[in-house]
């Protein structure tokens, strides 16, 4: 085992080139001979780790799927997804990832069966309802969904990404105000949750409550690392609530002079535009189409 995780090592690296091509396109194309040949020692070098070490570990098991793809030989995988989800060393996370490859290989079904196996034993698992919750909604079977939700509130009702799950749902029932109560759940007890804030202004807004709709997003953008396109949802928010002033403020903050994206640039001038600001959206217009985003000249 010591010497394939060093060749399982050096074959993981040489394919660093060859997952992100693929995880960009979703497709398996364009491979060197050095990249077959590397994709070849990693998921027979994987196989020996996972066949003679323990305990299982997520590192190699994310070779050998790796390898899978890369080689088009899929035949190993279930064997080795399924002494994973059998063992008893390996944690909710862990079996929970090997579910997922299931659906990342075309196998929705054996993935859900999967997820329910993770669920059994880990009764409420956050992102194992998460994904069982949706693949349910997407086929139809609400009430199937809701009764995942159900069980696992009951056993673990602070959960952010159980409550998030019941506020899709209850959203797509139409109980809009009890998806915005569970959706404010989850922003207080994790402010950091971008989609359900995202998802909270965006339906606070449709119920008409533009204020508390600006207060979710003025609260996002005193976060670290908050999306910059919450200036132009705060803008818009405050533009149909009648406040102009306001909504330029915010307008002005995403084209300001030290952004470089041309996209928020040009997002910037349409709502400079909106504003009847014609002048100021020609000037941001122009750095949106400069290398760069070359910075205002205006002083």
């Amino acid at each position: 085992p010591a010497v394939a995780l060093v060749r399982a090592d050096g074959a993981w690296r040489a394919l660093d080139g060859a997952r992100s091509r693929t995880e960009a396109t979703g497709l398996v194309e364009g491979l060197s001979a050095e990249e077959r040949a590397a994709a070849a020692t990693l998921l027979s070098s994987a196989l020996v780790v996972h066949e003679r070490s323990q305990p299982l570990t997520q590192v190699n098991t994310e070779r050998v799927v790796w390898g899978s793809i890369l080689t088009g030989d899929p035949e190993p995988l279930a064997g080795v997804l399924e002494d994973v989800l059998a063992s008893d060393r390996a944690g909710a996370d862990f079996k929970f990832y090997a579910s997922l490859v299931f659906d990342t290989i075309g196998q929705p079904r054996m993935a859900m069966d999967a997820v329910r196996r993770v669920l059994a034993e880990f009764p409420g698992h956050g992102r194992s309802v998460g994904f069982l919750v949706q693949a349910l909604g997407s086929r139809g079977q609400v009430d199937e969904a809701e009764a995942v939700v159900r069980e696992a509130i009951s056993v673990r009702p602070d959960d952010p990404t159980v409550i998030f799950a019941r506020a899709t749902l209850r959203g797509a029932r139409g109980d809009m105000s009890g998806a915005v109560e569970d959706l404010q759940r989850v922003v207080t007890i994790n402010p950091f949750n971008g989609e359900a804030r995202d998802q909270l202004w965006r339906m606070l807004n449709s119920l008409r409550r533009s204020d508390e709709a600006e207060a979710v997003l003025r609260a996002g953008l005193e976060l670290e690392g908050a999306p910059q396109e919450w200036h132009a949802h705060l803008a818009q928010v405050l533009l149909l609530a009648g406040k102009r002033d306001e909504a330029l403020v915010e307008a002005r903050a995403l084209g300001a002079d030290d952004q470089r994206d041309p996209r928020m640039l040009q997002v910037s001038a349409a709502i400079l535009r909106q504003l009847g600001e014609t002048a100021e959206a020609e000037a941001v217009e122009r750095r949106a189409a400069a290398p760069g985003g070359a910075p205002s000249t205006k002083k």
